[in-house]
């Protein structure tokens, strides 16, 4: 789990996942940012150190879930290389909702996020 604090305050926090069925396959478990922190690049910064954590265990591929209609989280995802995956399930928590699955094909070499952004750039 990675968190990020501000004055001893957390303001974000995400954890990963080995898949465990496929040890090849990481999944971004949960994410979290205080809304009051989104525009500093938290997200992110967290995504990258999730991103550091799955080389390491030498992963070729991330997963997640996200909320549909989540623009800001998809839109963050997308950026750094996500890609949707087309399934879809409902929210175990909150049926009513609807989650779609992202991906991302990870290379031996690259363990940042997509470089084309770089955190402060505008989104």
């Amino acid at each position: 789990m990675f968190l990020t604090e501000q004055a001893e305050q957390v303001v974000g926090f995400a954890f990963g996942l080995i898949d465990r069925k496929d040890v090849k396959v990481g999944h971004i478990g949960g994410m979290w940012v205080d809304p009051a922190f989104r525009a500093n690049e938290i997200d992110y910064m967290l995504v990258a150190e999730i991103l550091t954590w799955v080389h390491q265990h030498e992963q070729s591929r991330l997963e997640l879930w996200v909320t549909e209609g989540n623009v800001q989280a998809i839109g963050l995802y997308e950026r750094v290389g996500f890609v949707d995956t087309g399934k879809r399930n409902v929210l175990p928590s909150n049926p009513s909702l609807k989650i779609m699955q992202m991906s991302l094909e990870l290379q031996a070499s690259a363990p940042q996020p997509n470089t084309a952004l770089e955190p402060n750039d505008e989104r």
